[in-house]
């Protein structure tokens, strides 16, 4: 087996030796180069921007940098000297050449467009022709063009990404951890001037991983909101199914009033509107701890005493086991998923309080009237103690 490769540093001092090994033969070959360069070019009529050139080129090399472009342009500027016709022109051609050769580095897809149209115009000077560098420039400013509108989009979706971040970055987990760290590195890269090739590749593809991040992060909060929706609308079809099964069955079973059953009115009373599902809902949720005067019944001397139950669960602890108890620990088992603490609920005959200290334990009080309720079990609903 392989044993996998551990970075040390031998291994970095080797890699450096290398390096330095490698630079020094390459300087040893353009000095060499330079030189002969420098011995052709002063047998023929040098100008003042071949003496620049040479002065350029040995400086670099002096100071232990390559000078791979200068010699370049030197090297154009021997070919076009001895070809001996239009030299001055040639020259000038020469460096049109290396400076578009030169700007098509940092441009996405220059290099590769102009190759062969700088093989061929370098071609035709060592052939003595006339060479137009208006096409090569027409090439170089449409990929120019090209690659700032390419900028310029990366600079949008960017923005983008980090508008979009800002929308779900109060989600936890681990996408949105990732997407805030790659929503930081767009921000510094949405402010870097000038890309060179391997900061554009970098750009496009930190753009690339965020946008597929915002995509998940956006399909996981919507999955939240569904998911909230969807156990909101269970809840409340939990609580109506309470209202209709003791409708439907309750008072058919017992002839104990029930708090959740919907008692049509007698046929001599006036007719009252419809309850619908969202007004029960409604009432369960917003009904006041202490209902409106103008609602509260009339005190009496208490007729019976109140009835007390406590829950565990969706289990009666303590209390009688009657239908409408059963039915109620249903309703408070989706209390309690709701987050509930109290309950205030009224018939035509009783008043009913549920109360929670400890999520999935009620204790829950029926009266006939609520000043009976508060005076006889007000205390023990709150505290639990008598």
């Amino acid at each position: 087996m392989h044993q996998a490769a551990q970075l040390t540093e031998d291994v970095v001092t080797g890699w450096r030796e290398d390096l330095k090994a490698e630079r020094d033969r390459l300087l040893a070959e353009q000095r060499a180069q330079l030189a002969r360069l420098e011995t052709e070019l002063s047998q023929g009529q040098a100008g003042a921007d071949t003496r620049i050139a040479l002065d350029s080129a040995r400086h670099l090399l002096d100071s232990g940098s390559l000078a791979t472009d200068e010699l370049q342009e030197l090297q154009a500027m021997q070919t076009a000297l001895s070809a001996g016709v239009n030299a001055r022109a040639q020259i000038e051609t020469q460096r049109e050449l290396l400076d578009i050769e030169r700007s098509a580095r940092d441009v996405p897809g220059a290099s590769a467009d102009l190759a062969p149209l700088l093989a061929d115009a370098r071609a035709a000077l060592a052939r003595g022709e006339a060479v137009d560098a208006g096409l090569l420039w027409s090439v170089l400013e449409r990929r120019m063009g090209a690659a700032a509108q390419e900028r310029e989009d990366f600079d949008a979706r960017a923005d983008r990404v980090v508008q979009e971040y800002d929308t779900v970055r109060h989600l936890a987990g681990e996408t949105t951890q990732r997407l805030g760290r790659l929503a930081d590195t767009l921000r510094a890269q949405r402010r870097l001037g000038q890309l060179s090739a391997q900061a554009r590749e970098r750009y496009a593809q930190t753009l690339t991983d965020a946008e597929a991040l915002l995509t998940e992060a956006h399909a996981e909060y919507r999955a939240a909101q569904e998911v909230t929706s969807t156990f909101g609308q269970d809840a409340l079809s939990g609580l109506l199914d309470v209202f209709d099964f003791e409708e439907n069955s309750l008072l058919a079973a017992s002839p104990e009033p029930s708090p959740f059953a919907l008692t049509p009115p007698p046929p001599v009373a006036p007719t009252t509107p419809a309850v619908t599902p969202a007004s029960l809902f409604d009432t369960l949720l917003s009904a006041p701890v202490t209902p409106p005067p103008s609602e509260m019944p009339a005190p009496t001397a208490p007729t019976e005493s109140a009835e007390t139950w406590t829950f565990e669960g969706s289990q009666i602890r303590q209390g009688a086991h009657t239908l409408a108890a059963q039915g109620l620990a249903t309703l408070l088992t989706q209390a309690t998923a709701l987050g509930l603490h109290r309950l205030d609920m009224g018939d035509a005959t009783h008043v009913w309080s549920a109360r929670s200290t400890v999520p999935g334990e009620w204790r829950v009080g029926r009266a006939q009237n609520w000043t009976d309720l508060d005076e006889q079990v007000g205390a023990w609903l709150d505290t639990g103690m008598p």
